[in-house]
């Protein structure tokens, strides 16, 4: 008997049309009307995406025929919900793994493979800590290097498709790298390699042999924080990483997830720690606004229903595609090395705070240029002052310049 082949993906269906098609069970769940009646809610996928849909008649009979990690074939209307499609499904049937083919139901990575697999190459290849980068070589080969390659980030809530987990963490590494050049207090090797390790150990934490992802017995015992702290410990010994740098790397797997009610043993005690944190979590989410942005059926703005990830219901319309041109100017404005921020010295401090050190925005120009140029002679700002060999005012003549500033108002 062949194989049963898909006709329509779940993108692609109109309010309105009426299909028998066949679904990956993604998500099911029996839940109640306000009235006590049972009904079957169901997520659907196929390699295009996620659709929802529920079944209000014989759902505690029909229930199961449509297990997480099935498939079914449906007979449905594409309903509209809020904005967003939703099958309004008449009848269902299970139909077994060997009548389908695999390729309709894997979502995969929109970014080429290929390209991320570089991608990762070159910022493992750009740590400048020896250290770092040796222990990093150590994890990504091999079998390790082939399955991270491959894994999804999640089981639904984002990235959750083949490659999600290289396409989410370069996605967070790119984001270190930026962070990393604002904030010059960062330690930016390290920041980098905690990106691209953080979730290293999904790929022991979840198996995706077929189409549905699910979770292994090791994962569910552990979870992937404490799998991925294993992991680079022992890859820090055979690296012979010194400790204390191992030990760092493996606190911002530990403490990415923020706080111990989201499976965090630690919290974030490092400011390379608590970037990665928020880092990953923008991530995550923001991939899932684009899918949800994507289902939308139109150009008008949407709430969607309650989200988990977020708590709320959402907002959204649909965004316009991005012209080149206006890529090239989003990407034009973004300096290439953000230059840090020169601290404002101690004896202008509390000008600062009243609102009349140099540069500040609460001053008329005239006064801002006498007092930037005071100040840069002051602190050796200028060109000429290091080559001079200016030496450092004293105390008391600091606060003389401070009473000369005051006196300009």
């Amino acid at each position: 008997m062949g194989k049963l082949t898909k006709k329509i993906l779940a993108r692609d269906l109109k309010v309105g049309q009426r299909i028998e098609e066949i679904f990956l069970v993604s998500r099911a769940g029996l839940a109640e009307t306000k009235a006590g009646k049972p009904y079957l809610r169901l997520t659907l996928a196929d390699k295009s995406g996620e659709i929802r849909a529920i079944l209000w008649e014989r759902a505690e009979d029909l229930a199961p025929r449509a297990p997480e990690g099935g498939f079914v074939l449906v007979a449905a209307l594409v309903d509209d919900y809020q904005g967003q499609k939703q099958l309004k499904v008449d009848r269902l049937a299970a139909v077994p793994l060997n009548e389908v083919d695999e390729a309709d139901f894997v979502a995969v990575s929109r970014r080429d493979a290929a390209e991320m697999r570089a991608e990762l190459a070159g910022r493992i290849a750009g740590i400048r800590d020896a250290g770092l980068r040796g222990l990093l070589e150590a994890l990504f080969r091999g079998e390790t290097l082939e399955r991270f390659c491959n894994a999804p980030a999640a089981k639904s809530l984002h990235h959750a498709c083949r490659c999600g987990l290289l396409e989410h963490s370069l996605s967070v590494a790119a984001m270190a790298e930026f962070a990393a050049g604002h904030y010059p207090e960062l330690n930016r090797d390290l920041l980098v390699a905690g990106a691209l390790v953080h979730d290293l150990a999904k790929i022991d934490d979840y198996e995706w042999n077929g189409p549905a992802i699910g979770h292994t017995t090791r994962g569910r015992l552990l979870g992937h924080l404490v799998l991925g702290v294993e992991r680079v410990l022992a890859a820090a010994r055979e690296a012979k990483t010194d400790a204390e740098t191992a030990d760092l790397l493996a606190h911002l797997i530990a403490s990415h997830h923020g706080k111990p009610e989201f499976g965090a043993p630690t919290l974030p005690m490092t400011p390379e720690a608590v970037i990665l944190h928020r880092l990953d979590d923008i991530d995550a989410k923001m991939n899932a606004v684009g899918t949800l942005q994507a289902a939308l059926e139109d150009d008008d703005c949407h709430w969607t229903d309650r989200q988990y990830m977020f708590d709320t219901a959402l907002y959204l319309r649909r965004p316009a595609a991005a012209t080149p041109e206006a890529q090239t100017a989003i990407c034009a404005a973004i300096p290439e090395t953000p230059e840090p921020q020169r601290q404002t010295p101690h004896k202008f401090r509390h000008l600062r705070r009243l609102g009349k050190a140099p540069g500040s925005p609460r001053l008329p120009q005239p006064l801002r240029e006498q007092l930037q140029a005071r100040h840069d002679a002051l602190c050796g700002c200028g060109h000429h002052g290091e080559e001079q060999g200016d030496a450092a005012p004293s105390k008391k003549a600091a606060k003389q310049e401070s009473d000369q500033q005051l006196a300009l108002f």
